[in-house]
Formats: C-alpha cells, structure tokens, sequence
C-alpha cells in the first residue's frame, strides 16, 4: 500500500518545517548535534527523526525475516 504512494506523499507540513530547521542549521542534523552549535536540535525535531529510524527499522527488520523465511523454504 504504502510502496504505491510517491516519495513525500504521506509527509506532513511539520516535517517539511522541520526540513527548513535543518536546512537553516547547516551541515544537516548530526552536524547541529555534534557540530558545535549551542541551540542544537528542537525536542520535536529529533522525536521525528527517531520515529522515522524507527520505522526504517522496523521495514528493514520485516524484510529481512521474510526473505530468510523465503530462503527457508526453497531449500
């Protein structure tokens, strides 16, 4: 379902503020963490940054068991 959408079709207008923020720090997120600059990152803009690793995550661990399960059974 979610495969079928375009790239940035479920984003929402929080994120695309958050993207100015990190735009605006330089350099990217890890860089406003451990570059040095003193107001870092928003609370806000790292919880949503965490919960799209998550998610990452969570994909890549999903499909990872079922191409084990899949090699699995071809043997």
């Amino acid at each position: 379902m979610l495969a079928a959408s375009p790239a940035g079709a479920l984003a929402t207008p929080t994120s695309d503020r958050h993207k100015k923020e990190i735009a605006r720090l330089g350099g990217g997120a890890m860089a406003a963490v451990w570059g040095g600059d003193p107001g870092g990152m928003s609370l806000e803009l790292s919880l949503e940054m965490n919960k799209k690793l998550q998610a990452v995550l969570e994909d890549t661990l999903l499909k990872n068991i079922t191409l084990k399960v899949s090699v699995n059974n071809v043997k």
